[in-house]
């Protein structure tokens, strides 16, 4: 006797099993995927979509060309190397020390500009010391044109004008045999410049307006710096530090801060006496500021 391997009710017609089958094999055609093997080269993990959806693990080609390299004219290098080498060379100053009549240096001046390998700066002297003057300083891009590694990064926030002096007065500090430093931390607190004068720190804080002199002073104090020197603009925002300080300022704060004038460096002499100026000025620069006591 034939052995028995399903059961079908005899009461179930044809018609009745094909409607019941219907709806599974619908649902297997729509599930259905042909899996294509990846190759030992075409990892899952960096697996991409092609255009047409399908995954593929070859990474889409950059159509992005390479920037080509800015190039300079003989005069511009020349132009730019003398930034590089003297950079407190006003712009009049520098046009007269390299030879080149007016329309010459303002057309090489403009397209390094355009460039953005040079920028200017306008610093206000004050009309007893040598008035409005404008200098030059080179970009980053323009250390890169030069192949010269910048000693200093410039903060995102801070200005031209305020960036010019931070580096100047290091760079003066220095050259007196003083540790000096841009943005020297102590504490929780940064100086625009900090100076090791013997066995003491001081924070000498450039101030081109009078907005934030008092908190500067307190919180230099406060992170442990021996001395503050502000050195002011001009004489209007030195007067009005110099109020803020009477009202805000306790005694002792008072006698470890000290108020300049940017002006009272010597090394200002730099700019208004150009090397090939034999100009006078009546201008008498105090000593080196180097100590506060």
């Amino acid at each position: 006797m034939p052995r028995k391997i399903f059961h079908i009710a005899k009461n179930v017609t044809d018609a009745e099993i094909e409607a019941r089958m219907r709806a599974p094999l619908e649902i297997l055609r729509r599930e259905s995927v042909v899996w294509e093997p990846l190759s030992e080269e075409q990892p899952i993990r960096s697996a991409r979509r092609n255009r047409r959806g399908k995954r593929t693990g070859e990474r889409p080609q950059s159509k992005k060309k390479p920037t080509p390299k800015t190039q300079y004219t003989e005069e511009e290098t020349e132009y730019l190397a003398s930034v590089h080498a003297k950079p407190y060379l006003t712009i009049t100053g520098r046009r007269d020390w390299l030879g080149l009549s007016t329309d010459q240096a303002n057309r090489i001046k403009k397209v390094l500009l355009e460039k953005l390998v040079i920028e200017e700066v306008a610093l206000n002297l004050g009309p007893k010391v040598g008035g409005s003057v404008k200098l030059l300083m080179l970009t980053e891009q323009g250390h890169t044109a030069v192949d010269k590694k910048p000693n200093w990064k410039r903060p995102k926030n801070v200005s031209a004008e305020h960036w010019w002096w931070q580096r100047r007065a290091t760079e003066w500090y220095r050259a007196l045999g003083h540790q000096a430093h841009i943005e020297m931390r102590l504490g929780n607190k940064r100086a625009d410049v900090g100076v090791r004068i013997g066995d003491q720190t001081l924070a000498l804080e450039i101030e081109l307006s009078a907005g934030n002199a008092v908190r500067n002073i307190k919180a230099d104090l406060g992170a442990g710096f021996d001395r503050v020197l502000i050195a002011c603009c001009n004489n209007r925002v030195k007067k009005a530090i110099f109020d803020r300080m009477a009202k805000a300022l306790t005694e002792e704060e008072n006698k470890k801060t000290k108020l300049i004038l940017l002006t009272d460096f010597s090394f200002v002499t730099e700019i208004i006496d150009g090397p090939m100026s034999g100009q006078s000025h009546d201008v008498v620069h105090k000593v080196p500021i180097v100590s506060l006591s």
